[in-house]
């Protein structure tokens, strides 16, 4: 899929638990381009956090996919989300 996408992972998981998983997962491939976590993330006073794809400044928002298992987590781009189980 990296030969034709950039894939970013973007957790609402903190950087110390998301980094090491992730680069388990990225060996040896090195398909994973980067890692956004909870503090890319907008916390909501009910503690929910959100994921704002217009802080990906390299790509067009047009061209970005996101898939999550929580619709709230890109409730400000509702177009560009895949919910998933």
């Amino acid at each position: 899929m990296s030969k034709h996408y950039n894939i970013i992972v973007y957790t609402a998981a903190t950087e110390n638990y998301a980094h090491p998983i992730v680069e388990y997962l990225n060996k040896p491939t090195r398909t994973i381009k980067a890692v956004l976590s909870r503090n890319h993330c907008l916390e909501t006073h009910n503690g929910f956090h959100i994921k704002d794809l217009r802080i990906i400044k390299e790509f067009d928002l047009k061209d970005m996919l996101i898939v999550d298992n929580l619709v709230h987590s890109f409730a400000f781009q509702l177009d560009n989300g895949v919910p998933i189980l």
